[in-house]
This record gives structure tokens, C-alpha cells and sequence, in this order.
């Protein structure tokens, strides 16, 4: 009677480990999709702030070209 006692009690903590480890692997994608996301942002930005820095120099260039 014990032993199924003890059976009963580890398939329980296995369970709940189980459950415990897809929650944790749930954050992790989750994390991921994050990190993923500011990739694309900070990529984005960076395109963004090169362009602007071209377009000031373009800007420049006519400027003095007038001169």
C-alpha cells in the first residue's frame, strides 16, 4: 500500500514539474519574440538615422555647391 502511495505522490511531482517546465519554456519564446523584436527596432532605427545623416549631407553638399 505504501509503495502506491509513493507512485502516486511521484507521477504528481512529475506532473507538476512537466507543468512547470512548459510554463518556463513559454517565457522563453516569449523572451525570444522579445529580443527578436528589438533586433528589428534597433536595425530600424539605425537605417533611419543613416538616412537622415545622408540627407543633412546631400544637404550640405547643395548648400555649398551655391556658395
Amino acid at each position: 500500500m505504501m509503495v502506491n502511495k509513493v507512485n502516486v505522490m511521484e507521477y504528481k511531482e512529475l506532473e507538476l514539474l512537466t507543468e512547470i517546465n512548459k510554463k518556463f519554456q513559454t517565457v522563453i519564446d516569449n523572451i525570444n519574440k522579445v529580443v527578436n523584436d528589438l533586433a528589428h527596432l534597433s536595425e530600424m532605427v539605425y537605417e533611419n538615422k543613416m538616412c537622415q545623416l545622408k540627407d543633412e549631407n546631400e544637404h550640405e553638399i547643395k548648400l555649398h555647391s551655391h556658395m
